[in-house]
């Protein structure tokens, strides 16, 4: 973890976009079969709430650093707050519901 915090925080914008771009042109060029998600709208939201209500086994992966929490510059102080505690709780405790937190910590910093 503490490798990955230091090549995001030390990195420079120039030294992503060069990244970025070796990236892309390393890229197979049929990619046609690649598609942009669509944006998340109400309608989106709905219908994959719908889906998991319905759901007879939902499984959740749950990214932590920067999507449950937010991204901070020192890991300890990323924690969650009582209502996504709380939440997590609810979700967890729902029949058939398996609730995984994706995460690249070890497992005593996110207990």
């Amino acid at each position: 973890m503490k490798t990955m915090r230091e090549r995001v925080f030390g990195s420079q914008v120039c030294k992503w976009v060069e990244n970025f771009i070796a990236a892309l042109r390393e890229m197979p060029s049929n990619v046609d079969h690649l598609k942009v998600p669509e944006p998340l709208t109400h309608k989106v939201v709905r219908e994959i709430v719908a889906s998991a209500r319905r759901a007879q086994d939902l499984v959740l992966l749950l990214d932590y650093d920067g999507t449950l929490v937010p991204l901070v510059s020192a890991p300890e102080k990323a924690a969650p707050d009582k209502e996504l505690q709380t939440l997590l709780r609810a979700l967890a405790a729902r029949p058939r519901t398996h609730v995984y937190i994706v995460s690249g910590r070890d497992h005593e910093a996110l207990t």
